[in-house]
């Protein structure tokens, strides 16, 4: 690649950061899925800013209070602490001792080792300062941002639970252990610590420290409730058992010297005006309790119980009403296609029940389908706004004309499964099946059905024994492809019922053909590789598409003109491991040149389908419900449908570096299951100038540490941006920036 391009390619990469709307952020998600367990952690900023963490332990965040979700990169997330908007904290489920930090709002993460093997149980940061407390006397601080970790020696030894810092010299740790409660005290910022003991163990939740002298904790004894304050820096403590009614209590929070909220787990709210001497009042707020935050400008959130989703509720006047902000669970089976007669009138479809959209996704509504109705639909479409075709798996085609219409339905061949089709207009259609066989999803005796008068009615035209078809392509009444595995490709000048075949096909297996014109098409091959041909399949150019897998199978494409396409796929990678991956992409390839929209992976089956209204707008459906539209022109929209999601996964490549003397020491940690063959990594000011360059040549482990040194001559104290890209295809992996001050 020349170096305009280069700098070009790199401006994108600095605007994107600087900015924070990388391309994973012009996804937005419908009601992200967080595990059959729904949310059940969270931590927010203000009102518009937070996250919450699954009972799956992935993430999702949220920059407009609630209105949009961004699924985030990570399968970990047990405890969350939100610095900022762009840093976060999570710790670990399946590592003790191990917390992970971002500052680019969750899309990379990096490892930090506290130095300790137990269960972590709180993490907070005031800037730099940050303190960890878990089981088995876990208590840990840090003062450089997580690089460093020290012990902290919070005697006696109890399980912690809570940690609180109201500025950088006093904070307050609880705990118990088998005979005795604990409430720890620092005056030097967790250097050395005194502690105050109850003669009886008590189960602590929560503290609230609003200054130097003041500190609450709450907690609960077989059924009785249990506040325990001082007002002077422990000298003197008061409160006990029994000091405020009731039981289950977790969460406690004053807002000055003397109004304080307590919330039960049950959804009781108790309230206090004289510094928690009395607790008079309380109030059923009609909703369970998993987690209670405060934030600046009066804004309160709690997060309640939810199957699959989210449960929020806010109050933005302290505590005195509340509004859901929620996302619930509905949708929980798979969406087989989503299709979109134009940007604003859409539909998807599920194995027993269909939705449409009428205002471009903003709200979906669950259509209502014929009581004749056979079980289970497989495929949709909408040829025109409010028509619809929906093809059942039991060899039937239900059909409607219109918003208001009638449904009528009519029959396939028996035994006929539907691979593929087209629908123009109302009035003509295709469907391309068969009798399938379990390899690659192909098929024998292949048949091709066409209607002529609005679905009423189906025809065999064409069928075939000796051939594997499995995509075909109309751009008018007359005219079309049909293309399969070997190089197959025919072409039909009467509706489909004559074939020719087009032997200048370069021999592959392709997964789907698309045409502009008589002229103008492409074929896309499974492994990688799209053909382009502009002379109505004569010749074809072959373009390589840079998939994130060598044997990835690309299995549908959108054309959007003579040199762009879009590309969406599929695979099951290490298939006969104990722990396979799947992987789903979505490729713009544009004049040569590819760009991944989308690129996720999970231990989850993920596939997929997607529709690509234009290069600008395209929705994506799946497993576990999920709903996803990307778009670079228009803001997010929200949406009333309630659906899930499988989560993102995290870049390939993650990264940790430091400065010592005149070197700066970048330490690389490359997943080998994303294939990358021979990395370049690149150091660029903000101008777009390259400074330093070098290659990996030998890569050889999984999750493999390399180590980069390079010399500061040429790096003053300012910002730059370091690049980790593929030498062969120039594919960007990762980039981030370091800061040299």
């Amino acid at each position: 690649m020349n170096s305009i391009c280069f700098r070009c390619h790199l401006l994108l990469v600095i605007i994107l950061f600087i900015c924070e709307s990388s391309l994973a952020r012009q996804w937005w998600t419908l009601n992200p899925f967080l595990g059959t367990g729904g949310a059940t952690a969270m931590d927010f900023v203000d009102g518009k800013y937070g996250l919450v963490a699954g009972s799956d332990n992935s993430i999702a965040t949220t920059d407009d209070g609630c209105t949009t979700w961004h699924q985030r990169p990570t399968d970990k997330a047990v405890t969350i602490c939100a610095v900022s908007p762009v840093e976060i904290w999570i710790t670990d489920k399946n590592v003790d001792g191990v917390v992970y930090h971002t500052i680019d709002s969750g899309n990379t993460w990096v490892k930090k080792d506290i130095g300790s093997g137990d269960i972590i149980r709180k993490i907070v940061f005031y800037g730099n300062r940050g303190y960890v407390v878990g089981d088995s006397w876990l208590a840990y601080r840090t003062t450089d941002g997580g690089e460093s970790w020290k012990d902290m020696d919070v005697s006696p030894a109890a399980d912690f639970v809570d940690v609180e810092f109201p500025d950088s010299s006093h904070g307050w740790v609880i705990g118990s252990n088998m005979v005795e409660t604990v409430i720890a005290q620092s005056a030097d910022g967790g250097e050395t610590w005194s502690a105050e003991t109850l003669p009886v163990s008590i189960r602590l939740y929560d503290i609230c420290a609003p200054d130097s002298l003041t500190m609450y904790t709450i907690g609960n004894d077989t059924g009785h409730a249990f506040i325990y304050y001082t007002l002077d820096g422990g000298k003197t403590w008061n409160g006990g058992t029994d000091s405020i009614p009731g039981s289950n209590h977790r969460w406690i929070h004053f807002i000055d010297k003397n109004r304080g909220f307590v919330f039960t787990t049950t959804g009781i709210m108790y309230t206090t005006t004289d510094g928690g001497h009395t607790w008079p009042d309380s109030q059923s707020l009609g909703f369970s309790c998993r987690a209670v935050d405060f934030t600046t400008g009066g804004f309160v959130w709690i997060l309640s119980a939810a199957t699959g989703g989210i449960s929020l509720y806010q109050s933005k006047d302290t505590c005195r009403t509340w509004t859901y902000k929620g996302r619930e669970t509905a949708i929980t089976n798979k969406l087989y296609e989503v299709s979109f007669a134009d940007p604003s009138h859409g539909t998807m479809v599920t194995d027993s029940t269909y939705y449409i959209t009428g205002d471009g996704g903003s709200s979906w509504e669950k259509g209502q389908l014929p009581d004749s109705v056979q079980l289970p639909l497989a495929r949709i479409a909408m040829p025109a706004a409010g028509a619809l075709r929906i093809i059942s798996t039991r060899y039937q085609v239900y059909a409607k004309n219109s918003p208001g219409g009638e449904w009528y339905s009519s029959d396939l061949p028996e035994f006929f499964v539907p691979r593929d089709y087209v629908f123009l207009g109302t009035s003509h259609g295709w469907i391309l099946g068969g009798v399938k066989y379990w390899e690659r999803g192909s098929f024998k005796n292949v048949s091709l059905v066409a209607t002529t008068d609005d679905a009423q009615t189906w025809h065999e035209i064409w069928s075939d024994s000796t051939v594997n078809t499995g995509s075909i392509c109309f751009i008018d009444d007359n005219t079309g492809w049909m293309t399969g595995a070997s190089g197959y490709l025919m072409h039909t000048t009467d509706g489909g019922e004559t074939w020719s075949k087009k032997d200048a096909v370069p021999v592959a297996n392709y997964t789907d053909v698309c045409f502009l014109d008589d002229r103008n098409g492409w074929l896309l091959a499974e492994y990688d590789t799209a053909y382009q041909t502009s002379d109505g399949g004569a010749t074809w150019k072959a373009f390589y598409l840079g998939s994130y897998q060598n044997n990835y199978i690309m299995s549908k494409m959108s054309v959007c003109d003579s040199s762009h396409i879009i590309i969406a796929g599929t695979r099951r990678y290490n298939r006969f491991a104990a722990d396979p991956w799947y992987y789903s992409e979505v490729v713009d390839f544009k004049a040569g040149v590819s760009r991944n929209l989308l690129l996720s992976r999970s231990q989850q089956d993920i596939s997929f389908n997607f529709a690509a209204v234009s290069d600008t707008l395209i929705w994506v459906v799946g497993n576990n419900g999920l709903v996803q539209r990307y778009s670079q022109t228009s803001t997010p929209i929200t949406s009333k449908v309630i659906v899930q999601n499988t989560r993102l996964h995290t870049s390939p490549v993650s990264y940790k570096y430091n400065i010592a003397g005149s070197t700066l020491r970048i330490n690389l940690f490359f997943d080998m299951a994303a294939n990358i063959r021979v990395p370049r990594i690149s150091i660029f000011d903000l101008k777009g100038r390259c400074l330093y360059t070098t290659f990996i040549r030998h890569m050889n482990t999984r999750f493999a540490p390399y180590t980069i040194s390079v010399p500061l001559n040429k790096m003053g104290k300012n910002i730059y941006i370091c690049t980790v890209s593929e030498k062969e295809n120039n594919r960007l992996y990762s980039s981030f920036s370091i800061a040299r001050y």
